[in-house]
């Protein structure tokens, strides 16, 4: 089970939809918005604005140095595709997932496909899962730490529609192991990889928007 925590605790508003008008989308696609916030065990910001510049170049145990990424996943909206594992399936997801340098605070995807047949509001529209994730970039390999390690908001159901900003608006991830006073203390990542040590029954329900 990867990282996930009560929704309302974590995401800053609701997700909504742009009005402005996207100059670099065509009349069958949207762009899909995130900013995001790291925090440590104390809720304290870590990133951005926060005691550090980047989410880069973490001190492992090992003495790697590692990165905390976003990955944002924009998937179909079916039974099969809305768990962690179901979107990577072949079909699921949407657009190629996008994964964000350590030094950002925002991410953006596009072009989307709209999500609704005719591109307007209406029970049609299924709309698509919204993945919003972190990643621990460290040597070679990226994986999503648990959430005994990270805490992360829950998949969220959002329309798209042509020419239009999809907007998450701010996505919280609470890093366990982190403290802001501690300075570059060793992290023993390790024990973030998924299966590793007893996760917390944090299981956010998707987030269907209003």
């Amino acid at each position: 089970m990867k990282g996930r925590l009560f929704a309302g605790l974590l995401v800053a508003g609701v997700g909504l939809t742009g009005l402005a008008s996207l100059t670099g989308c065509g009349s069958e696609e949207g762009l899909v918005e995130v900013y995001w916030q790291f925090q440590d065990g104390a809720l304290e910001p870590i990133y951005p604005q926060g005691a550090r510049d980047d989410t880069c170049e973490f001190l492992d145990s090992t003495g790697l140095r590692f990165n905390l990424r976003v990955q944002l996943t924009v998937a179909e909206n079916d039974a099969a595709c809305s768990t962690d594992e179901g979107y990577e399936a072949a079909g699921c997801t949407v657009v190629v997932q996008e994964a964000f340098e350590c030094n950002r605070g925002r991410g953006v995807a596009e072009p989307v496909p709209i999500s609704g047949p005719n591109g307007t509001p209406g029970e049609d529209d299924p709309g698509y899962l919204m993945f919003v994730e972190a990643l621990i970039e460290i040597g070679d390999e990226s994986f999503v730490p648990s959430s005994s390690c990270l805490l992360a908001p829950g998949p969220r159901v959002r329309q798209v529609f042509p020419g239009r900003i999809t907007d998450l608006e701010v996505a919280q991830f609470v890093f366990l192991p982190y403290s802001v006073g501690s300075g570059d203390a060793a992290i023993d990542t390790e024990l973030c990889r998924p299966g590793a040590s007893q996760e917390m029954d944090t299981e956010t329900e998707t987030d269907t928007g209003p």
